[in-house]
């Protein structure tokens, strides 16, 4: 399963999804439809993963994984005991229990060496030696040390890395620390401003101890700890929650909308955001805080190319898809449903 780096990558989401890209659990049935809901092909797989970069890793026969293109045509051999998705034009890939890497051609150009690998991003990937974690470039090498407890994926030209003693700071890509390691939580940077939490008493005028708040890239503290979670900026705005209620602010730290009892709100995208209120019900609001569609749903997941999954209670719990009007566009029938990428889904039929 994707590799979950304890709080740094934690978030708070109306998603699902699972992408599965180990075979660890009971086999079931995955295929790939188009926006008109037919099946875009007529083969199924054990289990698979969304398309990226053209291709998608599959279970083609027991435990043995390849990929397939967009046609369903098998265009590297199922020979991996796992697979991530490609990034950068690289897939991690684990033959005899080590990781390396494989190209579109399915080449290794990499060779496995490695006992847990992410996704490259701006160029580098981050991959474990022991229990430590460095980072490669696309020719293997190592240009970070295995040094870190965690570590988190570059963006922005910076990564947040985990220190012993649970104490996070980010680094630059020679590994030079940059933003030094005091924080107890650690986001990466998006927008200009990265969600961090500072383990210090609580007072009068001090954050309670696990509040989060916003710091700039040379570390200063741009919004004050004072949310229970806090979730990456995305198109100006970024999800938060305080102890009852979530909200979005600005980059200034002030409310744009709410904060509302909601048990859970999703980042905009498409100009829409899901939200999950307190009678357990998602519907999706504007950039102004208004119900566009009425909370209607058990789960909603964002928009992608105008179509949002979601899963409506008294239909046997199926999935379908709406458009942004709400109109069901692709009927519930689907155990589960995943975004669209380049007009394909991935849904689970069982």
């Amino acid at each position: 399963m994707t590799h979950i780096k304890n709080l740094f990558i934690a978030t708070f989401s109306l998603s699902m999804i699972v992408i599965i890209l180990n075979h660890n659990a009971i086999a079931a049935c995955f295929r790939y439809i188009d926006k008109t809901g037919k099946y875009i092909f007529d083969r199924q797989f054990s289990w698979a993963n969304t398309f990226s970069e053209g291709l998608a890793a599959v279970e083609i026969s027991s435990c043995q994984w390849g990929f397939i293109d967009k046609t369903g045509k098998v265009v590297i051999n199922p020979q991996f005991e796992s697979t991530r998705r490609f990034s950068e034009g690289l897939a991690a890939v684990r033959i005899n229990n080590k990781y390396g890497y494989i190209d579109k051609a399915g080449t290794l150009v990499i060779k496995p060496q490695f006992d847990d690998t992410i996704e490259f991003s701006e160029g580098l990937a981050e991959v474990r030696v022991g229990n430590k974690w460095g980072y490669i470039d696309k020719t293997g090498k190592l240009v970070i040390r295995p040094q870190f407890d965690e570590a988190g994926k570059f963006s922005e030209g910076f990564a947040a890395v985990m220190l012993s003693e649970d104490k996070w700071g980010y680094i630059d890509k020679t590994g030079k620390f940059i933003i030094q390691s005091w924080f107890t939580f650690a986001r990466s940077f998006s927008e200009g401003l990265a969600a961090v939490s500072i383990d210090i008493e609580e007072g009068p005028d001090l954050p309670r101890p696990g509040n989060k708040g916003y710091i700039d890239k040379t570390g200063k503290l741009v919004i004050k700890p004072q949310f229970r979670w806090a979730n990456n900026f995305s198109n100006g705005l970024a999800v938060v929650y305080t102890d009852n209620k979530a909200g979005y602010i600005d980059k200034n730290g002030k409310y744009v909308i709410g904060p509302k009892l909601w048990k859970l709100a999703e980042n905009f995208s498409e100009g829409l955001a899901a939200v999950h209120n307190r009678e357990e019900k998602s519907g999706y609001i504007n950039k102004a805080g208004e119900y566009v569609i009425s909370p209607q749903f058990d789960y909603a997941e964002n928009f992608s190319e105008g179509l949002a999954a979601v899963r409506e209670y008294g239909r046997d719990n199926k999935w379908g898809y709406i458009d942004k009007t709400g109109k069901f566009v692709i009927n519930p029938q689907f155990f589960h449903a995943y975004e669209f990428i380049d007009g394909i889904a991935l849904i689970r039929c069982d």
